[in-house]
């Protein structure tokens, strides 16, 4: 082999290994845990203006032997937060409160989602922008309290369905 050669080889491998670390960073997806619990895939759509709604989808994992609950959800950027269920009912996509929260039961998974469970951001203070991210604090019944950062996807890159 000549210095050429290595010289090839070198710079083949650092481009190697900075696309690597480039594809890496764009598939990113963040997770939080607390205690038996774990937070994964955060992700809010983007919104048009303040003062409107928005929503928050995640995944939620309970690795314990009993069920938790989430009781409730705060952030800064919104008037309040609730914890929510779309459903169909006679034929008719309905929105519920949940006041009582959601159980996670043990070694079970949920899912917030668009069309299903999600938490509803009421009356944001200023609109969610791409590719930003929000705080989030989810309050469990047993686990207590996490502050979770929230991606927030263009209206392209979400999935379409009812918040």
């Amino acid at each position: 082999m000549n210095a050429n050669t290595l010289n090839r080889n070198s710079v083949f491998k650092l481009l190697s290994f900075t696309g690597l670390l480039l594809i890496s960073s764009f598939s990113y997806s963040h997770s939080f845990t607390l205690g038996e619990i774990s937070i994964s895939h955060p992700w809010a759509r983007e919104t048009a203006l303040p003062g409107l709604n928005g929503a928050v989808y995640v995944t939620i994992n309970n690795s314990g032997a009993s069920a938790d609950r989430l009781v409730s959800v705060t952030t800064p950027l919104s008037k309040r937060a609730e914890i929510h269920e779309n459903k169909m009912a006679d034929g008719m996509m309905e929105m519920n409160h949940l006041s009582e929260g959601l159980v996670i039961p043990p070694q079970g998974t949920v899912r917030l989602e668009p069309a299903g469970f999600h938490i509803m951001l009421i009356k944001l203070e200023k609109r969610l922008e791409a590719k930003t991210h929000i705080p989030v604090t989810l309050v469990f019944e047993k686990a207590g309290n996490i502050t979770i950062n929230v991606a927030v996807q263009s209206l392209e890159d979400s999935p379409t369905a009812f918040h």
